[in-house]
This record gives structure tokens, C-alpha cells and sequence, in this order.
């Protein structure tokens, strides 16, 4: 392909946009990113592969001479393909590589600059960029993106922040912001909470709330907000009041306590909640007290989601009888499909009840905690007479140590019946069997 001259004299807002990328300054290298770009450019072709490409009868053609090498105006060349497909193809490509691609030509130019190609696009903000932002706001290829990020820890001034928020309630399609590790303390409550609560997902890890700005930004939600997806970790909410927290809480589709400073009264007011009636379908609660609530209870809400993390690292979060309520109603009518368990102790469940459990769900990811050689043995035994497993991940400790060849031999049988399921087995701190990807 040719390089076409008349980019030598890039625009502005093109030096801005590139400078940005050059100085890593968004988060492009998601898969999850990646893999939405290819759903929105996702072309679905009926009719017959020989007619969507262009390709000789014979596949086994070979070229005698260089005079028989296809040409740039052969229908080899990839400027011939539909602009749908060159769509599709580019979003394979990450952000860096496709503003080096904007550069080749008029052509590639026009093709990358598709809003729809950025709608995904991670813009990372610090205070330097500030003064540029709103033209960056005003490129044409990112008149459709989703995501702004602040970087740069909590040095961000109170006066940026207003004025990044402002920002953003002037660009409609901006739907998740990640505010993690930065200092809002000194922002108005009123301004905070009305961004927090236009977007679908925020991140407010780390972020130092005062409880004026946590009771205002609860307060809106409970009277209008376009909040699905929430992480408040490391943040003091104990001051909401618990009633006003559940309800706002359950209303969301999506929700992480990670180290969260919540009340005892707050939690049991969540599961109360979640009892009778929650739209949440993940749930994390990483060192959150929750031995407050009934087994009975906590068992019922729990089995009302799709996904479930659970830590017990200080031993007083979770109770023995939550758990076995936990598993014993696991085979009644549970929407559970993913659970994380970590620092828990199971091996007071018979053998057979967790065997039945963790096979009866998709995902099962169980680290730092008490199992025994037993339970293995038997999930692994059950796995391959009936289980609807995509991954069960395993590190986890007994007493035991003397059946681990026998737990290497059955997860590798497993392996070979049943290949599409992905191991990984832990005992004690010796490997016993992994297959799972190197990006686990």
C-alpha cells in the first residue's frame, strides 16, 4: 500500500489523539475490549464461502514465476475487500496499531476513523492533559466511545476533577468512568454523586468519600440513576443508612465490596433486601462481615445470583454454617453459574454433597482453604459421569498427603474424556495437574 502524502500534514486533533496513545495513556490491551469491538463489527455472511472469497478453483495453485504473483490489481489486494469486511479485520488490531494503520492512507484513514471502531476506546486522563481534553472530546473517531479513566494517583486537584465531570455530562455516550486511586474528597458532593449516577458502571476504588459525598451519591441513586455495574472498595460507606444501602444496592446488576468499611446491621439489611427482590447477578464480597446473617438466609440470596466471590481470610466473615447451607441448597433451584471461594474451610462437608455442588456449576475457582483428599477424589469421579464444568480451579490444603498420585491419575483420566474441561489441581502446594491457559 502506498503512503499517501497529503497525511503529511497530520490535523491537529490527529497529533492529539496519537501523542495520547504514544504516551500510553488509555487502557486498550483488554481482551474484553477487543473481543466487544469484533461484535460490533461483526459481519455475518449466508452466502457461500467460494462467493465471499474470491479464490482460484484450484486451492493448490503454486506460482512457477514471478510474473504470475498477484498485483495490487489483483482481487488479492486487501483494499478490493468491502469496507464491512476491513471492518472486521481491524478489530483485531489494538488502538496503538490501529492509529499507526490511520497513517498509511486516505483509504485506511477513513476506515479507522469509524466511531464505531473506538466506541470501546479507554481514554486515561491525568491533570497535565486536562487543558486538551475537551478537544480530544471533539474528535470525530471518538464520537461514540464509552470509557474515561483517571490515572495519576490521588494528585488530581479538585478544580480538574469538576471539570473533567462536567465534561463528561456534556458527552452523553460516555457510560463507564474509573475514578480508582483518585482523591474526590474535595469535590462537591452534589456534582460527584450526579456523574457517579448518569453512568452505567463506576469505579470508585480507593477514592478517599467523605460521608456527605457517599450519602449524596446513595441518596441519587435512590431516586434516579443509570448505575448497573458498581465497585466501592476500600471506601467507608458505614454512615449511609442501611435501609436507603440495600435498596440502592439491589437495584444494581452488579456489585464489588472489596475491604469495604460496611456495618454489621448494613450487610444483614442487604440480604433482607436480596430476600425479596434484587436485580444483582454478581456479587463480590472480599473481607465483608457477613457471619451476621442466617445461614438459611444467606443461602437463599446467594443461589439468586449468577456469579458469587466470597473471602474468609481473617476467619470471622463467613460462618461453617453458612457454607453448608451454601452447598446443601446448591441443588435446589439455583441461578449460581461461577463462585470464588478463598481461605474457607469445606472439609466438614461429606465428599459427595461438594462433589454434587461444585459439578452442578460452570465455573468453580477454590483457593487457600481446607479441603480434603476425599472431596477431590470424588468431585473428579462425578466430573466424569455428569457435570456441567467449564473450569474448576483448585489450591487447597489438608492433612493429607498421601492420595495425590491417585488425584494426579483421575484428573488425568478426566482430561482425556473430557478435554474442553479446563484443570488445574493444587494439593498441599504440589501441582498435581493443570491444563489450564497460560493467562488464567
Amino acid at each position: 500500500m502506498r503512503e499517501d502524502s497529503s497525511l503529511l500534514n497530520m490535523s491537529n486533533e490527529d497529533n492529539i489523539l496519537i501523542e495520547t496513545v504514544d504516551n500510553n495513556m488509555l487502557d486498550m490491551s483488554s481482551e474484553d475490549n477487543i473481543l466487544k469491538m469484533r461484535e460490533d463489527n461483526e459481519v455475518l455472511y449466508t452466502e457461500d464461502e467460494n462467493n465471499v472469497l474470491n479464490t482460484s478453483e484450484d486451492t493448490n495453485m503454486s506460482y512457477d514465476d514471478d510474473d504470475d504473483l498477484p498485483t495490487e490489481s489483483d482481487d488479492y489486494n486487501i483494499n478490493s475487500l468491502p469496507t464491512e469486511m476491513l471492518g472486521v479485520i481491524i478489530s483485531y488490531l489494538t488502538y496503538p496499531e490501529l492509529s499507526n494503520l490511520m497513517l498509511v492512507s486516505t483509504h485506511w484513514k477513513e476506515i479507522t476513523e469509524d466511531p464505531l471502531v473506538w466506541k470501546h476506546f479507554q481514554l486515561s486522563v491525568d491533570e497535565e492533559k486536562m487543558d486538551i481534553l475537551e478537544n480530544i472530546l471533539d474528535i470525530k473517531r471518538l464520537a461514540r466511545f464509552q470509557n474515561i479513566k483517571t490515572i495519576g494517583g490521588p494528585s488530581f486537584s479538585a478544580c480538574c476533577l469538576t471539570l473533567l465531570f462536567h465534561l463528561i455530562h456534556e458527552n452523553s455516550n460516555i457510560k463507564n468512568l474509573d475514578l480508582t486511586n483518585t482523591n474526590v474528597c474535595n469535590v462537591d458532593p452534589d456534582i460527584f454523586s450526579a456523574t457517579v449516577n448518569s453512568m452505567e458502571a463506576a469505579n470508585l476504588d480507593m477514592n478517599f468519600l467523605t460521608f456527605s459525598q457517599a450519602d449524596s451519591v446513595f441518596a441519587k441513586m435512590r431516586e434516579k440513576t443509570q448505575l448497573q455495574r458498581l465497585s466501592v472498595k476500600y471506601n467507608a460507606l458505614s454512615m449511609v443508612d442501611p435501609f436507603v444501602l440495600a435498596e440502592c444496592f439491589t437495584r444494581l446488576k452488579e456489585l464489588e465490596l472489596n475491604n469495604t468499611y460496611v456495618t454489621s446491621e448494613q450487610v444483614q439489611a442487604l440480604f433482607h433486601a436480596m430476600g425479596r427482590q434484587t436485580n444483582l447477578v454478581q456479587l463480590t464480597l472480599v473481607e465483608i462481615l457477613v457471619a451476621d446473617v442466617g445461614a438459611e438466609m444467606f443461602a437463599r440470596c446467594a443461589h439468586k445470583l449468577e456469579y458469587l466471590k466470597l473471602t474468609n481470610q481473617n476467619t470471622s466473615c463467613l460462618t461453617q454454617q453458612q457454607m453448608a447451607a451454601l452447598f446443601s441448597q446448591a441443588q435446589q433451584l439455583s441461578q449460581l453459574r461461577q463462585i470464588i471461594l478463598q481461605s474457607v474451610d469445606l472439609s466438614f462437608l461429606p465428599p459427595r454433597v461438594l462433589a454434587s455442588c461444585v459439578n452442578s456449576w460452570e465455573k468453580v475457582h477454590i483457593s487457600d482453604s481446607s479441603i480434603t483428599d476425599e472431596q477431590v477424589k470424588a468431585t473428579l469421579e462425578l466430573i466424569n459421569k455428569e457435570t456441567k464444568l467449564n473450569e474448576l480451579y483448585l489450591d487447597v490444603c489438608n492433612n493429607s498427603s498421601g492420595d495425590a498420585d491417585d488425584i494426579a491419575v483421575m484428573a488425568t483420566a478426566v482430561y482425556i474424556k473430557k478435554p474442553k474441561i479446563k484443570l488445574f489441581i493444587k494439593v498441599n502446594a504440589i501441582t498435581l495437574f493443570d491444563n489450564l491457559p497460560v493467562l488464567f
